[in-house]
């Protein structure tokens, strides 16, 4: 059995009143730390994609490949452009993929990879101002996991895994014009750990929640300065298991509750959106279990992100790349209408 270390983080003010990062003794990271991290990048990739998801319809960016079982032509008949990107249906079916790159460069644990997902959704639109539905996340991770701690040679461990999310999900327009949107989802993550040859296999289970509020405020013909404020709180758990050398690697969990506010500044051309976002958050973050120097996150961070929604006739998608203190991603996707 292996020995079990106490690893404490806490929060150092500097100078200029910015939060900093600091953490007591460290020894080598057990692997269930690991496997943790890397289920953890497949959760957040998966509620990022589910958040806003119900919220599409009133933006006018429906779910790509959809088809429905009632759908309203537009006045002329055709469906080109932003418009052929919003159906006032009863009900429609989805499969959305989807791919993020990760890249988070907090120490002592480094993570960096890419995950895949399909999102298959069934949703209700009553066309007036309420959407309501459910999606199946599936995805697939492969990121390489990085110890870096001062005073030793760094370690890497390769980490794939599978997973799925059950997610159902509401958004509803108020008379005010103010978006209202929740989700919640649960799931679990088949990993698969190498580490020099030592490897491992746990189940991971995952929970989490969102919910929001949006603005909607027209600048111009074109323009639109869109303001949302967030809350989403994940959950991600690590059973003990063996690894191939008949060593235990211990159980362990983390949970993220995370408060974001969001500025996002859009011009409509004539087949593409393209836009600026600025955010801020505010993150609780705890790594309970294993042993060996937990993950961070910064307790505030500031996020800045540039993106591309385009549509031409039936092909549509989006490219965003948004970047922060520690991290940063590259999402996208592209489909086509049916």
């Amino acid at each position: 059995m292996r020995s079990r270390q106490m690893i404490k983080g806490f929060c150092v003010l500097t100078a200029a009143g910015a939060c900093a990062l600091a953490t007591g003794p460290t020894s080598a990271a057990d692997e269930s730390q690991k496997a943790r991290e890397a289920a953890r990048a497949s959760t957040r990739a998966a509620l990022g994609a589910i958040q806003n998801y119900g919220s599409m319809r009133f933006l006018g960016i429906s779910p790509m490949f959809s088809t429905s079982s009632m759908t309203a032509p537009t006045n002329n008949g055709q469906r080109k452009g932003i418009a052929a990107q919003f159906d006032p249906e009863a009900i429609s079916y989805s499969a959305t993929p989807t791919y993020a790159t990760v890249d988070n460069r907090i120490e002592p644990l480094l993570t960096k990879g890419g995950v895949g997902l399909l999102i298959l959704g069934l949703e209700h639109f009553d066309e007036i101002d309420t959407v309501t539905g459910v999606t199946l996340t599936i995805d697939s991770t492969r990121v390489t996991l990085t110890e870096r701690i001062t005073g030793s040679a760094d370690t890497q461990a390769s980490v794939t895994g599978t997973g799925y999310t059950i997610a159902p999900y509401i958004a509803k327009q108020l008379e005010s014009g103010v978006l209202l949107d929740a989700s919640l989802g649960i799931g679990a993550n088949e990993i698969k750990i190498n580490k020099s040859g030592l490897t491992g296999s746990p189940a991971t289970s995952r929970m989490f929640f969102a919910a929001g509020a949006t603005r909607f405020d027209q600048i111009t013909k074109k323009s639109t300065l869109t303001t949302k404020g967030a809350f989403s709180y994940s959950t991600d758990r690590v059973p003990g298991f063996y690894l191939s050398d008949n060593s235990f690697s211990t159980a362990s969990d983390s949970t993220l509750a995370q408060f974001k506010l969001t500025a996002n500044y859009s011009y409509r051309l004539k087949s593409a959106t393209p836009y600026v976002e600025l955010s801020t958050v505010f993150n609780n973050f705890t790594a309970k279990g294993g042993s060996g120097p937990s993950p961070r996150e910064y307790s505030s961070n500031i996020i800045g992100a540039v993106g591309l929604k385009f549509s031409s006739d039936n092909v549509y998608g989006t490219l965003r790349y948004q970047a922060e203190r520690g991290k940063s991603q590259l999402q996208g996707y592209v489909g086509y209408r049916f």
